[in-house]
């Protein structure tokens, strides 16, 4: 009798809950908690990278940063020495003849030591562009 009402009471608890969870794996709140909520930041991450992307793909000139390295590293120069002063260009289909030129220009400005000090030893980054605009009375453009 008892084994027969507790097997019952444990088939109508299993039956209850059947239907309230969904089969596969558990959701447990993983959009709605805060410390499980990690996906809606890659999300957002994501979507603005593709943005990004898609501007650029529409932007009708070029974008160029520059970068300087507290602590140079190991880059395989040709003239073996560390690195520390980077320019990274984003150039448009559009550009290349652009492109070719900026390249031609920054590797003339680079070539020069006295100018790669004055640029190493800029304290800003409006230094640093006043330095690169005013090269031998050029624009960077």
């Amino acid at each position: 009798g008892s084994v027969g009402l507790a097997a019952l009471g444990g088939l109508l608890l299993f039956l209850s809950r059947l239907g309230t969870t969904l089969p596969g794996i558990k959701n447990d709140g993983v959009m709605t908690d805060r410390v499980k909520s990690r996906g809606v930041i890659g999300i957002a991450l994501g979507a603005g990278l593709i943005g990004f992307y898609i501007a650029l793909y529409f932007f009708p000139a070029y974008i160029a940063n520059w970068i300087r390295l507290a602590d140079p590293i190991e880059f395989e120069a040709p003239d073996q020495q560390r690195v520390d002063l980077f320019f990274a260009l984003v150039v448009p289909d559009a550009c290349q003849d652009e492109h070719l030129k900026l390249l031609a220009q920054l590797a003339e400005m680079l070539s020069d030591s006295d100018y790669r000090e004055r640029l190493r030893r800029a304290g800003s980054s409006g230094e640093v562009l006043e330095l690169l605009e005013s090269w031998q009375g050029q624009t960077v453009t």
